[in-house]
C-alpha cells in the first residue's frame, strides 16, 4: 500500500467535515467528486447552488452527499456574522460590515470552522494564498489561544506529574480545569455582539 492509499484509508476511518469555499470552480468540483466517490470526507461546497450544480453537470461529476451552501441565503449567516463582529469590532468593524464580509465564501468557510460547524477549510484554487490566509487569521484567533493554553499547561503539568510532585487526583483536577477553560474560551465565539 503506497502513502496515498494509507492517507485515504485514514481519512475514511476518521471522516472530517471539510468546507470548500471555491465551490463554483470546475477544478474544485472535480476534486469534490473524487473525494465524495472515495468517501474520504464530508464536504460542504460554498457558492451559488445553481452554478455549482451546472458546473458539476457539465463535468459529469456527482455531488450526491455533499452540502451545497450559498452564504447569502444560509441560515448560519447571522451567527457567523456575529462571531466575526465580536472578533473585529475592536478594530472598528460594524455588524453590517461583518455580515457583508461573511457573505464572501472564504470568510464564510473560515467562520464555519471557527463556529465548530466544520473541521477544516481548503481554499486557494481561485483565491490567492494571501486572501485565504487573511480570512483564516481574522477568524481563528481563539483556536490559537486554546492551543497556547494547552501547550503551556502541559509544559508545566507533565514534568511535575512525571517527577511525582503532583498526585493523580490533583493532576485529574488540573486537567479538568484546563479543559473547562478551553471550552469556555471557545464558547466566546457563540456570544452575540453587544
Amino acid at each position: 500500500m503506497n502513502i496515498l492509499d494509507k492517507l485515504k484509508t485514514r481519512a475514511r476511518a476518521n471522516r472530517q467535515r471539510i468546507v470548500l469555499p471555491e465551490g463554483e470552480d470546475p477544478r474544485v468540483i472535480a476534486a469534490a467528486g473524487q473525494i465524495m466517490a472515495q468517501g474520504c470526507a464530508s464536504l460542504t461546497l460554498v457558492g451559488r447552488e445553481t452554478a455549482m450544480r451546472e458546473t458539476a453537470a457539465r463535468a459529469g461529476v456527482s455531488l450526491d452527499g455533499a452540502k451545497l451552501v450559498d452564504p447569502a441565503g444560509s441560515v448560519a449567516l447571522a451567527n457567523y456574522a456575529r462571531i466575526l463582529h465580536e472578533r473585529r469590532r475592536s478594530h472598528g468593524m460594524t455588524l453590517d460590515e461583518a455580515t457583508q464580509t461573511t457573505r464572501r465564501p472564504l470568510y464564510f468557510a473560515a467562520l464555519a470552522v471557527a463556529a465548530g460547524d466544520a473541521d477544516g477549510s481548503v481554499g486557494g484554487a481561485a483565491n490567492t494564498t494571501a486572501e485565504t490566509v487573511r480570512a483564516a487569521r481574522r477568524t481563528l484567533r481563539v483556536i490559537h489561544q486554546n492551543l497556547a493554553w494547552a501547550a503551556a499547561y502541559n509544559a508545566v503539568a507533565l514534568p511535575l506529574a512525571m517527577a511525582g510532585l503532583v498526585t493523580p487526583l490533583l493532576a485529574a483536577a488540573g486537567m479538568s480545569a484546563s479543559s473547562l477553560l478551553v471550552v469556555l474560551n471557545a464558547l466566546r465565539l457563540q456570544k452575540p455582539a453587544r
